[in-house]
């Protein structure tokens, strides 16, 4: 599958917040902050005139902006001010709940929750400097870890939930979308699962270095992704699926339900990755600083020393799915029943919708197995045939019932005939036989024999694309000296599968109007003759 990048922009970048629809984007460099939309490709720049942090609301409708003299500013997406509060410190640390009702705000030892007034909540002090902070997707529970590894969660009123403290250093934080477990990885490797209380849950160690650990949303499952490996678990442990990568991969990050997993390496490398493997690849010139996409996937962003760019997801999925629709349709013009296709196709449409990459992928990859088996096996053929109730006499012309069906997987057209010079024979040739369709004509035949004589038949054919066909008709005719007339229909021509031809002859007089030809009187299907006038209703 071939990512589309769909924005670029080119310039140095220290930093990059995403809105949750990735329409908008906020750069950072050292100057001020660039706020784009990337569906309008339009930019608005604003400079604060000294060091700053910022943060981004996720329905990207303002940012806040935070000042080295301890001024916080919040901006509307316009940049207009909205409010402003001073802080003792620097506030280093931004972090706005996925609805953008919370924010949460670290400056040196202590960590604020305001609304979205800039109204005081809560504040705490921590024992040392705050160095992560995270809400859950409500704003409900803050994260907070400090200098000494000392991990403490706040709920919503600001009182203390638990605080625990680490041996080693905290790498990943990552909680569920209402904080029912969090989940914790230290630089000695080691994942801590816990639930809202402390607790630990699980606490495995892996023997490789952990580059990045999340739970999803309804804390279901767990992402844990080494330098050369992805890996999903359940809650408790068990694999999932694992991803080997090609690289060395530095920058990792992954939608909220974890059915989508973008990672980068340093020298520009950008991979997709969903629970089935690897989707995508694409590269972005410079050393490449981070990799980020939104919560359902639709979009991912990569930026490096050289600049950004946005990415997709969601378009790319949808052109496979276009080039497969396409495919089902040549499925369709060689004869296959490809109605199966057409529901998986649907099905992976709705799962584009709902963001389900895996099952999408799995879809894609089903009917491109299909299509490798089935598409090369598309071929017409030509089944044949011929009923007549009367007897053939040398040198005379005897009426007899002809039906061609094409029973094969691929349209025909321009069917004609060739026969042995001890016959001669009134036939049409037929302009279009689509695949699984019958026709019928009466033809002439006159033996120039008396006896019973082998009669030789070619029949040409050519498919759409120009491939032409014939097979080989062998039938014996009877030729007498007077004429008879037999009670049933006697088969003249029996070719291919010309049973076929039989059943569908009789499903299609099942479907036939119950009205008699003669006398328009209601008949029914099964009747033979009409009662009322005893017009004959069918030839056998």
């Amino acid at each position: 599958m071939v990512p589309k990048i769909i924005w670029q922009y080119l310039g140095g970048i220290s930093s990059l917040k995403i809105s949750r629809d990735g329409k908008r984007c906020c750069i950072s460099d050292e100057t001020g902050l660039t706020l784009f939309n990337t569906e309008m490709n339009t930019a608005l720049r604003y400079t604060p005139h000294s060091k700053f942090r910022f943060g981004m609301a996720p329905d990207g409708t303002y940012l806040i902006v935070a000042l080295e003299d301890g001024t916080v500013r919040m901006l509307r997406d316009n940049f207009e001010l909205v409010g402003e509060i001073k802080l003792p410190v620097w506030a280093r640390l931004v972090y706005i709940s996925a609805d953008s009702t919370k924010i949460a705000i670290a400056a040196g030892r202590m960590v604020y929750l305001f609304d979205t007034r800039l109204t005081l909540v809560w504040s705490h002090a921590l024992p040392l400097n705050a160095i992560k902070i995270k809400l859950d997707q409500a704003g409900y529970h803050l994260a907070c870890v400090d200098a000494g590894n000392l991990l403490t969660l706040f709920d919503a009123g600001g009182k203390m939930c638990f605080a625990n403290m680490f041996s080693a250093n905290i790498g990943n934080l990552s909680l569920s979308g209402t904080c029912e477990y969090i989940l914790v990885s230290t630089l000695d490797d080691r994942i801590f699962l816990m639930d809202s209380s402390g607790n630990t849950i699980n606490n495995p160690r892996f023997q490789s270095q952990i580059k990045f650990a999340k739970i999803s949303g309804d804390g279901s499952r767990i992402l844990v992704s080494f330098p050369d490996q992805i890996c999903f678990y359940t809650r408790d442990f068990t694999v999932l699926q694992r991803s080997q990568t090609t690289v060395h991969m530095n920058f990792f990050d992954a939608s909220d339900d974890l059915n989508f997993v973008v990672a980068g390496a340093k020298n520009g490398d950008i991979f997709a990755y969903h629970a089935e493997g690897e989707m995508w690849r694409t590269n972005i010139s410079g050393e490449l600083r981070g990799v980020l996409t939104t919560p359902n996937g639709e979009a991912v962003f990569g930026y490096s020393t050289a600049g950004s760019i946005k990415i997709d997801n969601i378009g790319a999925l949808q052109r496979e799915l276009q080039v497969l629709r396409k495919r089902i349709e040549v499925m369709k013009g060689y004869g296959y029943d490809i109605s199966h296709l057409e529901n998986q196709l649907k099905q992976g449409e709705s799962r584009l919708n709902k963001g389900d990459f895996a099952s999408i992928i799995k879809t894609l990859n089903n009917l491109d197995k299909i299509f490798a088996t089935r598409t090369p096996l598309g071929k017409p053929y030509v089944s044949m045939l011929a009923v007549t109730n009367e007897s053939f006499r040398q040198n005379e012309w005897t009426r007899v019932l002809l039906y061609l069906m094409n029973t094969g997987n691929a349209h025909c057209t321009d069917i004609r005939f060739e026969y042995s010079p001890n016959i001669l024979m009134k036939i049409k040739p037929v302009a279009i036989l689509l695949s699984g369709e019958i026709t019928r004509q009466v033809i002439g035949i006159k033996p120039g024999f008396t006896g019973i004589q082998k009669i030789n038949m070619r029949v040409n054919f050519w498919d759409f694309e120009g491939r032409s066909y014939s097979t080989e008709v062998v039938f014996e005719l009877s030729s007498g000296s007077k004429y008879e007339k037999y009670e049933k229909p006697l088969a003249v021509i029996k070719h291919g599968m010309w049973d076929t031809i039989l059943k569908r002859i009789q499903e299609l007089e099942r479907q036939m109007p119950g009205r008699c030809p003669r006398c328009g009187r209601e008949v029914s299907p099964e009747w033979v003759a009409c009662p009322h006038c005893m017009a004959r209703l069918k030839h056998w």
